[in-house]
């Protein structure tokens, strides 16, 4: 009666945490179940969370994960997740330097700004935002493949397209991805921790959206151009497209 008890319990609270409705009939049977279209009520373990198939699609109950961190080479340390195959930075990436030691160049002007070299700048304009923001890169920077820690690269948009469907998919993921403190009603599942920077924007060096959107480059690109996801405050889908380099935007590692 107890492994009943415990296991509707875990069933309950898995469903008021996804905001499904799970209807079963019949038996419940738990293992490790590849099948995509098994009974209704299979239970297996599976991408360190225990699922429940409800006769559409698998649904997950609980999530473990593990954590660990990771060191810049000015020995900044970031907090880590894993989340499926790929460990990722839930934190934004703040070094000044490459991975070599080499000064990443700070372009503070909107005059300097407006260039295709490497550089960096801090969301706002104000560096006391870092510890908590990161900084903002534009992508020249991310193409010299130097600027995340050793073994460590940018997501391109096949990782950021796993992130999301790991999650239920890109349409309502948002939430999922927030921190706390920045959306107290998020319920951050992935613990990616997301902490809306802002960008820059390369036409007038202007700093917009600090405090309301989260923007990340994608290592995907084309010609002058590369891929962003970004999402506001009350958004449920992320939101994405290619769009010119010299734009600064966070940046988050994996490995």
């Amino acid at each position: 009666m107890r492994l009943i008890l415990i296991t509707l319990f875990i069933i309950a609270m898995g469903l008021l945490h996804a905001q499904e409705n799970l209807k079963i009939e019949g038996a419940i049977s738990i293992g490790s179940s590849n099948s995509e279209s098994p009974a209704a009520g299979t239970m297996r373990w599976q991408n360190n969370r225990l699922e429940v198939y409800n006769g559409i699609s698998w649904i997950a109950l609980t999530r473990t994960y593990e954590v660990g961190s990771v060191l810049d080479i000015e020995d900044n340390k970031y907090q880590t997740v894993v989340i499926g195959d790929y460990e990722w930075m839930v934190e934004n990436l703040r070094t000044t330097r490459y991975n070599d030691g080499t000064p990443i160049t700070y372009l503070e002007t909107s005059k300097e700004w407006d260039t295709t070299d490497p550089g960096y700048c801090w969301p706002g304009g104000n560096s006391n935002y870092g510890i908590d923001y990161g900084a903002l890169y534009n992508w020249y920077t991310i193409g010299t493949g130097k600027v995340c820690p050793s073994g460590w690269s940018l997501p391109s948009d096949v990782h950021w397209d796993k992130l999301f469907d790991e999650f239920g998919g890109i349409s309502n993921v948002v939430p999922k991805l927030q921190s706390k403190e920045w959306v107290p009603a998020a319920d951050n599942e992935s613990g990616f921790s997301a902490l809306p920077a802002g960008y820059r924007f390369w036409g007038d060096g202007i700093y917009y959206d600090f405090g309301s959107t989260a923007w990340f480059w994608s290592q995907s690109n084309s010609g002058s151009n590369a891929s962003q996801v970004h999402f506001y405050y009350s958004d449920q889908a992320v939101q994405r497209s290619s769009i010119d380099k010299r734009h600064g935007f966070a940046i988050r590692c994996i490995k």
